[in-house]
């Protein structure tokens, strides 16, 4: 009896190894390289490495400077179905130049962020398919300059509508903190995806950031994603300030990884 019993079970599991082992994945998403963030979860077992470089130009008078983003990178795990975890740190540079003098540059890490994004709902009709997001941006290890006195917490929910097989119109709300003080910076954003021939995308997307009526920032980007493998991406985006408060403009390359972290 008890040799039956245990002959089932070896069988039950195979049986589920082979079941899951077929479950068709589609090919990667990401959350690069918009400034809105996708409502797609990394499926369960995959682990997504998301990096690029990211040059911020912001010029005021005769102060010329230039933030550059060495590895904008984010790490993301399929942890449960509907669910994952995810590890951001960026290295940056900061060239500032104030008239004939010679530019100061600093070097340094952001303070690393930790969080997760969980489904909240599938696109049904008019109700988006929906996703929250939550990180905790924490400076322990951070270089002095860019070191915060508090953890700064942000939560984001993206949503999305496939409006056709060629259109994805996605939208973002939600908020962050310094890590500073308790006023939050609101964040909202607009974009279109076009899906074109030979797993190719173009985007355009607007974009916002204000803490208060007098910190409004608008801004415009737009770019092109390459998936060359349903495993492998490259991207390329650019994008300008609409306004004096919002910086000039920015140009940002990535690629974007996935694997399975399942056994074979």
């Amino acid at each position: 009896m008890v040799n039956n019993i245990s002959l089932s079970l070896i069988l039950l599991f195979f049986h589920c190894q082979n079941i899951f082992s077929q479950t068709e994945v589609g090919p990667i998403t990401t959350d690069r390289p918009g400034l809105g963030e996708s409502s797609q979860i990394v499926s369960t077992g995959y682990f997504n490495i998301e990096t690029g470089l990211n040059l911020e130009i912001d010029n005021s008078g005769s102060l010329e400077y230039f933030n550059m983003s060495w590895n904008n990178l984010t790490l993301r795990w399929g942890v449960f179905e509907e669910f994952e975890i995810r590890l951001a740190v960026n290295a940056n540079q900061n060239f500032i130049k104030n008239g004939n003098q010679t530019a100061k540059t600093r070097v340094g890490l952001s303070p690393w962020s930790l969080g997760f994004k969980a489904r909240v709902s599938q696109q049904n009709g008019i109700i988006p398919r929906t996703a929250l997001l939550g990180n905790l941006a924490i400076p322990y290890g951070a270089t002095s300059f860019l070191k915060t006195t508090y953890v700064a917490p942000s939560m984001l929910i993206p949503m999305e509508w496939d409006l056709n097989k060629v259109v994805l119109l996605t939208v973002n709300t939600g908020a962050f903190w310094n890590g500073e003080d308790a006023i939050p910076e609101y964040f909202s954003s607009l974009g279109f995806d076009f899906n074109l021939p030979k797993s190719t995308v173009i985007f355009a997307e607007a974009y916002m950031n204000m803490t208060n009526q007098e910190d409004f920032a608008p801004a415009f980007n737009l770019g092109i994603v390459k998936r060359v493998t349903p495993n492998l991406q490259f991207d390329l985006s650019g994008g300008i300030g609409l306004n004096e408060i919002a910086a000039d403009g920015f140009v940002n390359g990535g690629v974007s990884y996935r694997f399975s972290t399942h056994s074979k």
